[in-house]
């Protein structure tokens, strides 16, 4: 598997992506081939003028800055690290893109250069989240503040898929975040895809749970939307460092640095998305998740799952609805 790594993305870019690309290729499940996509002169800073064996480089001149939007930063700087990792999936020259620069700029460039799946209204972001004696998902965190149910409904089906592939979850449990079980409670997004989970009958939906079981064990991925799902993973982050003497590996796990990323849910390829505070570990772990879901053909498997769901019958024309 040849992975493109964006050396301009992160707070300790470029040398946390890069030492962490070189600690990859040491692990017993590295990729083939770590292709640096960076300025010429940070490279041959960095390495004096000669690549180690099974690392590549593709030059890009600049990077999307976080104080113009995504998709402005994305059409009016083609030449940027993202873009660029971006096409070399899209032309089939990597398997996918490991970045920790801006996720807007980042799921802009997923959606436009690799394109969305077939049925799939909106792509979603994910976080795994630590437990007792499991792991569980939680999506979107992010990606979508303003959702549909339908749009839920999807995010289950792709959480779904990702959940049982990644963390070997059998036939995992499916549930909504609301602000009770109730089948009528929640907003009007929430009920809907309550309803239509219940009726599909091609998920393991077990209702809707309370934001004080998203760490039990009471379901293995959680859905809500991209608004609510940000603000617990942002909260979730800061207890480590505001709980004194914490020794717990529930918590400390929940750290930025501990975890690698999670790819980008409903497009056509695999493109991961790291914490801007990733460092060198956290980018070696994340590349070498890139190449597990590279090898599981991730976003096929979703697809397949999107025309069992026949999610045609609530939408007029396919990719419609953002």
């Amino acid at each position: 598997m040849r992975i493109a790594v964006d050396t301009a993305g992160g707070e300790f870019a470029p040398i946390a992506p890069i030492e962490g690309a070189l600690q990859s290729l040491l692990h017993p499940e590295a990729p083939s081939e770590i292709i640096l996509v960076s300025k010429r002169s940070v490279l041959f800073d960095y390495f004096k003028g000669h690549l180690p064996n099974k690392v590549s480089f593709v030059e890009a001149e600049t990077f999307v800055p976080e104080s113009i939007s995504p998709l402005r930063g994305i059409r009016s700087l083609p030449n940027s690290t993202i873009t660029v990792a971006h096409q070399l999936v899209r032309d089939g020259r990597a398997d996918a893109v490991v970045s920790a620069g801006s996720t807007g700029a980042q799921l802009a460039a997923a959606v436009l250069i690799l394109g969305k799946l077939r049925w799939v209204l909106k792509p979603a972001l994910g976080a795994i989240l630590p437990k007792k004696e499991k792991k569980g998902f939680l999506l979107d965190v992010g990606a979508n503040p303003s959702v549909h149910s339908i749009h839920l409904v999807q995010f289950a089906a792709m959480g779904a898929v990702f959940v049982e592939q990644i963390l070997q979850i059998h036939n995992p449990r499916v549930a909504l975040l609301s602000n009770g079980t109730e089948a009528e409670k929640g907003t009007d997004a929430v009920k809907g895809a309550y309803h239509i989970l219940q009726r599909s009958g091609k998920l393991n939906f077990v209702g809707s749970i309370e934001g004080n079981d998203i760490l039990t064990d009471r379901a293995d991925v959680v859905v809500t939307d991209g608004f609510t799902g940000n603000i617990f993973l942002k909260f979730a982050e800061s207890l480590p460092s505001i709980i004194e003497g914490c020794d717990s590996s529930m918590l400390q796990s929940l750290e930025p640095t501990q975890y690698g990323g999670v790819p980008i849910l409903g497009v056509r390829g695999v493109s991961v998305v790291c914490h801007g505070k990733s460092n060198a570990s956290a980018f070696t772990s994340a590349i070498l998740e890139a190449v597990r879901v590279s090898k599981l053909s991730l976003p096929k498997r979703m697809e397949k799952l999107a025309a069992r769901l026949r999610w045609q019958r609530f939408m007029p024309h396919r990719n419609e609805g953002d």
